[in-house]
């Protein structure tokens, strides 16, 4: 059976697991040299979907979306800070990974610094995460 290529505007038949489970195979997707940490990891107020580490040894918090989701402000600014603390570290980025961005969110994003922004397309089979491909959002 071939894969499925869905838009960004139909991803119904996967959740946020399927395409974390898949990028935490394959975060050179991502970026070349990301190294795992853990999924899942909780906070006092909210969860990273996935902690890596980069090349110059600085955390990566990676947050994961489905679907456009108001509350992506709140993460970018709360989880570096929140994450800064507990590690007692300077040294944390965010990314974040949204099938899109409309400008209502996209604009007070861009004033959060140190986040980038990747909007992807995926590939599907048998509701099984094959491929993506990201975009990088200037």
């Amino acid at each position: 059976m071939r894969d499925i290529y869905f838009s960004t505007n139909n991803l119904n038949s996967i959740q946020e697991k399927d395409l974390e489970d898949y990028l935490i195979q394959h975060l050179d997707k991502i970026e070349n040299g990301l190294t795992y940490v853990t999924r899942q990891f909780d906070l006092n107020e909210g969860r990273i979907d996935i902690l890596a580490m980069d090349k110059d040894e600085k955390y990566v918090i990676i947050e994961l979306k489905t679907a456009i989701d108001k509350t992506l402000i709140w993460q970018c600014m709360y989880y570096p800070d929140e994450l800064k603390q507990l590690y007692k570290t300077r040294k944390v980025r965010m990314i974040t990974i949204s099938p899109e961005y409309p400008d209502y969110l996209l604009k007070p994003l861009r004033k959060i610094r140190n986040i980038e922004h990747y909007r992807y397309n995926i590939a599907i089979s048998n509701h099984k995460v094959e491929d993506i491909q990201l975009y990088k959002i200037s």
